[in-house]
């Protein structure tokens, strides 16, 4: 139990110190090491799927400028083309097609929880792809008649 003894965390007055170890000392100080830790106490280590969010934000590979299919947040029966603003972890801000430059909606999303696809997605799936209510009423978007057009010029250039 050498190893336990050696790192079991305590708080004092609100700030997390080192059982032991004197104030400024760092975990690597201690002498630490997780394998001897679960070989004395018998524990087993928790399974790197258990990490997700670890996982995704070190992994991730979504980069600004990626077109996603994106359900849409007044209507998730139906989705839109949307272009990954900036990334941070598992968080993307991302824009729908047809805002041009108006930063004005663009919305954060959680990759772990989000309804995000590859753009065809929708296609190979039988769902709507429908322009958000809300961007209708932006002049870039043109009537129901012609917003396929104007969604397949926007791809085009993708």
């Amino acid at each position: 139990m050498a190893a336990l003894s050696r790192i079991l965390a305590g708080k004092s007055h609100g700030q997390g110190s080192l059982v032991g170890c004197k104030e400024g000392s760092s975990l690597e100080e201690t002498g630490f090491n997780w394998g001897e830790y679960l070989e004395e106490t018998g524990a087993s280590a928790a399974p790197h799927t258990s990490f997700k969010h670890v996982e995704i934000s070190i992994q991730s590979n979504f980069q600004p400028g990626m077109k996603l299919e994106v359900a849409n947040k007044k209507n998730p029966d139906t989705y839109w083309v949307a272009t990954v603003i900036t990334t941070c972890g598992q968080l993307l801000l991302l824009r729908y097609c047809g805002y041009g430059e108006d930063r004005r909606a663009d919305f954060w999303c959680d990759v772990v929880i989000a309804d995000l696809h590859p753009v065809g997605w929708c296609t190979q799936n039988n769902k709507t792809l429908m322009p958000p209510d809300d961007l209708k009423s932006v002049q870039t978007i043109p009537s129901d008649a012609n917003w396929r057009i104007s969604l397949l010029l926007v791809l085009e250039n993708f």
